[in-house]
């Protein structure tokens, strides 16, 4: 019925809004470690898993999905991506600047 489908969306809706922030929350969370991991030892991390175990327990996931759900990390630039609405809809978070954009 009608009501069923219009539920329906509005739930998609909702998750996705849950799911967007969850991963901007993990991404400031993420960020923070890999700025504590900078000021301890003045460079920036090779890759995410170096901040095991010493400045968090395990590298969070961006989304509750199963696709498009990892972290991306550039130390030079130092930067963070994730994608917010597959395949499209990533964000990147610029370590150095704090500066968030979308790139698509």
């Amino acid at each position: 019925s009608m009501s069923l489908f219009t539920l329906a969306v509005a739930a998609i809706f909702v998750l996705n809004g849950l799911d967007r922030q969850l991963g901007a929350e993990r991404a400031f969370e993420l960020a923070r470690a890999i700025q504590r991991y900078h000021a301890e030892r003045g460079t920036w991390p090779p890759d995410l898993q170096a901040l095991v175990p010493g400045f968090l327990p395990a590298i969070p996931r961006a989304s509750y999905r199963l696709d498009f759900a990892e972290f991306r990390y550039w130390p030079d630039p130092p930067s963070l991506l994730w994608v917010v609405w597959p395949p499209f809809g990533r964000q990147i978070l610029e370590l150095e600047s704090g500066k968030l954009d979308g790139l698509d």
